[in-house]
């Protein structure tokens, strides 16, 4: 038996909303594949707003009970433990000094990639998804580090996978159901990703600051920005011309924007993947688009501070 749910916490037209409602769509396929039951689908509705809706065989007690089992198996996954020291060399996560980021030395990067594609080999894609949206070896940054995806928004102190753990730490069924059916209250003392528009209204620009901003504390509702991270894996970047290539981004590290659709009809995640790498849909006519089922798309900015660390979205727009 199938239902569907709407997730009513959660907002297409932001790009958080968005990617926490594929993070939800990932969670549910990984454990229907393992339980042997048919793969869910996702699809969208304009309400009031655009909340997604999930077809699966679970209700509600049942998808958060699903999303928060998914939660704790991530406590020692790979994608999610990779660290390396300040020197180049990989070490554990809970290491003091160790560096839980995605701009390692392009060997790291390599051997950790190699080794992730081991583990796909092995039948293991949770991580090799999450890794292959990390970064690449054959791309760096001015440092000769390696370059992450263009949704890597935190800088300083505020490592990406410090924040993503410490989100995962801090959800929780009761925050996750929360993410999943609102209201969303803020939690204070949590790292945020900086991937919620929240953050591009709470912060002024680093220009116009006297100090660095990676220190600041953004707004986090970590449900949402938890079920966001998982999405990730269907976001697999690609080096090209000596950029790395983000789905869903255009431009360059300092002058891009993310555009991303919203459907009608029920797709799995592997649908997903691929229409989220389907190139220019943002400049897609509109009837066009309703072949597709795609029912509207939506742009935010991405700002960073001048340095080009420090990143967020600005409040989006319908295409």
């Amino acid at each position: 038996m199938t239902r569907e749910l709407v997730l009513t916490g959660l907002d297409g037209s932001t790009p958080l909303g968005f990617l926490a409602a594929v993070g939800v769509l990932c969670v549910a396929e990984d454990r229907a594949r393992r339980d042997g039951v048919p793969s869910p689908g996702l699809a969208w509705r304009d309400t009031s707003r655009w909340n997604p809706v999930v077809r699966s065989p679970w209700d509600p007690d049942g998808l958060v009970a699903v999303l928060d089992q998914d939660r704790e198996e991530w406590r020692e996954e790979p994608a999610l433990t990779f660290a390396y020291t300040k020197e180049g060399v990989r070490t554990a996560s809970d290491t003091k000094g160790a560096i839980r980021d995605l701009k390692p030395s392009p060997a790291v990067m390599r051997a950790f990639l190699a080794e992730m594609a081991e583990r796909a080999l092995c039948g293991d894609l949770r991580s090799a998804r999450h890794a292959a949206a990390y970064g690449t070896d054959v791309v760096v940054d001015g440092k000769g580090n390696s370059k992450p995806t263009t949704l890597h928004f935190t800088a300083g102190h505020q490592t990406f996978l410090g924040a993503a753990a410490g989100l995962r730490e801090a959800s929780g069924s009761d925050r996750l159901r929360e993410a999943c059916f609102g209201p969303w209250k803020p939690v204070p003392g949590v790292r945020s990703l900086g991937w919620d528009t929240l953050a591009a209204t709470s912060a002024r620009p680093y220009a116009l600051r006297a100090s660095d901003p990676s220190g600041d504390e953004r707004p986090c509702v970590p449900g949402a920005e938890w079920l966001a991270f998982r999405a990730l894996g269907t976001l697999a970047v690609v080096p090209r011309r000596g950029e790395v290539r983000t789905p869903c981004v255009r431009g360059r590290w300092k002058s891009a924007s993310f555009a991303w659709p919203l459907w009608t009809g029920f797709i799995g995640v592997r649908v997903v993947e691929s229409l989220l790498r389907t190139p220019d849909l943002d400049e897609t006519e509109a009837e066009a688009r309703r072949a597709r089922g795609i029912a509207v798309v939506f742009e935010a900015s991405i700002e960073r501070s001048d340095q080009g660390g420090y990143g967020s979205f600005s409040p989006a727009r319908a295409l």
